[in-house]
């Protein structure tokens, strides 16, 4: 599970990226826009830390961490962009 871990490490830098650039600019206008994408993404990140996790109790769960994992990268990877 090297590599999802890597990945989760990777997508967390790029939420924290995006939480800082709202932050940064505080306008409410802005902020309001994207609060669903962030809470999303935030969503995304931790349930996928808690199944990479779980990774740990039962070797079943890595196929279902991995097809997770690989399905929210893009989507978080996107939001982060707008």
């Amino acid at each position: 599970m090297t590599a999802e871990k890597a990945t989760l490490d990777e997508l967390t830098v790029v939420f924290r990226k995006a939480a800082e650039s709202l932050k940064a600019e505080p306008i409410r206008d802005r902020v309001d826009y994207y609060a669903c994408d962030l809470v999303d993404m935030a969503v995304w990140l931790v349930c996928s830390w808690l199944l990479l996790r779980d990774t740990n109790l039962l070797d079943s769960k890595k196929d279902v961490a991995r097809a997770y994992i690989a399905s929210i990268a893009p989507r978080l990877r996107a939001s982060a962009r707008s």
